[in-house]
């Protein structure tokens, strides 16, 4: 028996119809058929848009029904996941990821996967930052790979953090791989326990993000959790009583050419910092 559908999942599936799917199927790969394509997908991408009907529901509920819009996004989708996802460099940096900074953790409340990030092991480092990007890139996409595209929620645990730690630049980024890439996936946006100090930072984050992201914004403590989090889906140092602990996984490493296909991903590069769950 497969995962159950998520509120987000199910209003995508029911958004729309048989036959928009095909529109938007026609209308990509027509244009596809005008065009060297060779460099600009990737074979698997296509591959899916033709046989994953909720694949084509999420760029349409994701437009809200505007057809040229989803066909648009699906191009810039496509090309950035040829670029960023398939042919970017994949030796990561391990000390970044043996921080533990991101992490998948459970559920909220919804049925939407966590994807956890601790801001306290963050820095705004110029340096790091296109690794850092690469990494969250890798995670987002592994969520999405294995909850088969079923909605996502964001937790970033604030607790003992500084203005060192906020990155605006960061957070703008992170929230864009989901209003930019990955269509119908975000559920919300948690941001817990965030010090007075950072007020300033999140008004100016929530200028930057579309309507429809800052509407998703919930700004909780460890005490005020409850109503979209269950303590027992977190661990002790988010306020849960959850048992399992994570650690990051042992880096693999693969030549471009050597990528596994979606259906091998497990072990592959956007496991990347994989949290392994363990007894405690």
């Amino acid at each position: 028996m497969g995962r159950m559908r998520t509120k987000l999942g199910r209003d995508v599936e029911t958004y729309s119809t048989e036959k928009d799917v095909n529109d938007l199927r026609r209308q990509f790969l027509e244009d596809l058929e005008r065009i060297d394509w060779t460099d600009l997908y990737d074979p698997r991408d296509v591959q899916r848009l033709k046989d994953d009907d909720f694949y084509c529901k999420r760029f349409i509920r994701h437009q809200h029904g505007d057809m040229d819009a989803a066909v648009e996004m699906v191009k810039n989708t496509f090309k950035w996941r040829k670029e960023k996802i398939y042919l970017s460099e994949t030796n990561i940096n391990p000390d970044i990821v043996k921080v533990g900074a991101v992490f998948s953790y459970n559920t909220d409340k919804e049925g939407n996967t966590l994807l956890v990030l601790r801001v306290n092991c963050h820095r705004k480092d110029p340096v790091t930052m296109p690794e850092r990007k690469k990494i969250v890139a890798y995670w987002v996409e592994k969520v999405d790979k294995e909850g088969k595209g079923e909605a996502v929620s964001v937790l970033m645990d604030c607790s003992n953090t500084s203005l060192a730690n906020m990155d605006v630049d960061f957070t703008v980024y992170l929230i864009s791989l989901f209003t930019t890439y990955y269509p119908a996936l975000i559920g919300n946006i948690y941001v817990l326990e965030m010090p007075w100090i950072m007020n300033t930072c999140w008004k100016i984050i929530k200028t930057l993000l579309p309507s429809s992201a800052r509407e998703r914004i919930k700004f909780l403590t460890k005490s005020s959790f409850s109503e979209f989090l269950d303590p027992k889906d977190l661990p002790p140092h988010l306020g849960g009583t959850c048992p399992r602990e994570y650690a990051p996984a042992q880096l693999p490493t693969y030549e471009n050419d050597e990528i596994p296909s979606s259906g091998e991903r497990k072990n592959s590069v956007v496991s990347t910092g994989e949290g392994r769950d363990q007894k405690a």
